[in-house]
């Protein structure tokens, strides 16, 4: 009896995550035809050749993970307001958090030098 293996399917990053979220902004394929990673979790490779599918789901339900997409849908949208401060001589700006307890996460890509 052949030994199939379930290979990654680029179909799936059409499905949506726990949160309703497409799933595409954290599932990638990983380094071999039959693993994936979570962008989100920063994982390794992990094995779908033989639950397919259902490995990602059941990534899905890892604590971390969820608490990582809670964040993100936590964290964004970043609102501000801005007011100007004029005097004689200069002007500026001054912007302030609407919620200045709600933390503010950067990734390196969102980030230049």
């Amino acid at each position: 009896m052949p030994n199939y293996k379930t290979k990654f399917n680029q179909s799936w990053l059409n499905k949506l995550d726990s949160n309703g979220n497409s799933v595409k902004s954290w599932l990638k394929q990983g380094s071999s035809e039959t693993t994936f990673i979570c962008t989100i979790c920063r994982t390794s490779d992990l094995d779908c050749s033989s639950k397919g599918w259902k490995a990602v789901e059941q990534h899905m339900q890892n604590e971390k993970l969820k608490n990582n997409l809670n964040a993100l849908k936590n964290n964004s949208q970043l609102t501000f307001s801005i007011s100007a401060i004029t005097s004689s001589t200069s002007s500026s700006h001054t912007i302030q958090l609407v919620d200045p307890k709600k933390p503010l996460l950067f990734d390196r890509s969102s980030v230049t030098n």
